[in-house]
């Protein structure tokens, strides 16, 4: 991986993982949830954002100021890539060490907010699929998957834009258009 890469890579990890821990900082494991969950895509968005800047440095620095689109993705998947591998571990971390109880605490939510808005039935409904997949993401590494899972899809997208920008084709000198 190339240095420029790498260093965007850790940047934009190191801001997604801070951004994400800012709402525990400030509220603890009290968490108000829907206002996290805002911050939270908010901070992906963000800090995703940010590779425009690794790929931007790639491609004048280590490139000569050109960079095809293919070469654009690659840099902004593999700074995604490293992106999500740091959110998986963190997830994990925060589910499995920090925070063991937020499976419970945030499934609790769900279901009370949604029972104001649903029919007896459809509630019964929802509260099983919601228990469903509730055994299924206390387990730490598979909330650490999704997340990471997550983290690089929207990274993804955000590859797909920042290389439709910042692609540049090589300057042709004026003595071989000359000829």
């Amino acid at each position: 991986m190339n240095s420029s890469i790498l260093r965007n890579s850790l940047f934009v990890s190191l801001i997604l993982v801070g951004l994400s821990a800012i709402p525990i900082a400030i509220w603890g494991m009290d968490i108000d949830y829907e206002r996290a969950e805002v911050i939270g895509y908010l901070s992906m968005f963000f800090s995703l954002s940010l590779m425009y800047f690794g790929i931007k440095r790639y491609r004048d620095h280590d490139l000569g100021g050109s960079i095809t689109f293919v070469q654009a993705f690659k840099a902004g998947l593999l700074i995604s890539l490293v992106a999500a591998i740091a959110f998986g571990i963190y997830s994990w971390l925060l589910v499995g060490y920090w925070h063991p109880e937020f499976t419970e605490d945030y499934f609790t939510y769900m279901i009370e907010n949604a029972q104001s808005s649903m029919t007896e039935a459809e509630f019964a409904v929802h509260v099983e699929k919601m228990e469903a997949q509730k055994a299924m993401f206390e387990n730490p590494v598979i909330q650490g998957a999704v997340m990471a899972a997550t983290i690089f899809l929207i990274g993804l997208i955000v590859s797909i834009v920042m290389s439709l920008i910042l692609k540049r084709k090589p300057a042709h000198s004026s003595a071989a258009t000359a000829a």
